[in-house]
């Protein structure tokens, strides 16, 4: 087991989960069969898990922005060139038809 920096029981908890012993490898087997349950499960899993591990939020990947608008303006230009990628080059590729009938009676409306 990995050094525990105080006595107190929760300390030692948290130390475990952060650790590839039996309770750190029962906490990936349960926040990987999350998604048996229904989709965003497991990700909420993994957040119970950061809070039950004392892991801050950085080492999990969430980081403040430099920049907030920075990094708007270019989500929304990756976003918009990502999908007119997908519909001008995949979705041909697997066959998918050009409209979408499901919504097409509201062209021209």
């Amino acid at each position: 087991m990995g050094e525990r920096s105080d006595n107190l029981p929760a300390a030692g908890l948290a130390a475990d989960l952060r650790g590839f012993g039996p309770v750190g490898i029962f906490a990936i087997l349960l926040v990987l069969s999350g998604n048996l349950l229904f989709s965003p499960f497991s990700a909420i899993l993994v957040l119970a898990w950061a809070y039950a591990s004392r892991t801050p939020w950085r080492a999990i990947g969430f980081a403040r922005p430099r920049n907030l608008l920075i990094s708007a303006i270019v989500g929304v230009i990756f976003g918009s060139a990502f999908k007119l990628i997908m519909k001008m080059l995949v979705m041909p590729l697997l066959g998918a038809p050009p409209v979408n009938q499901a919504y097409h009676y509201l062209a021209g409306n």
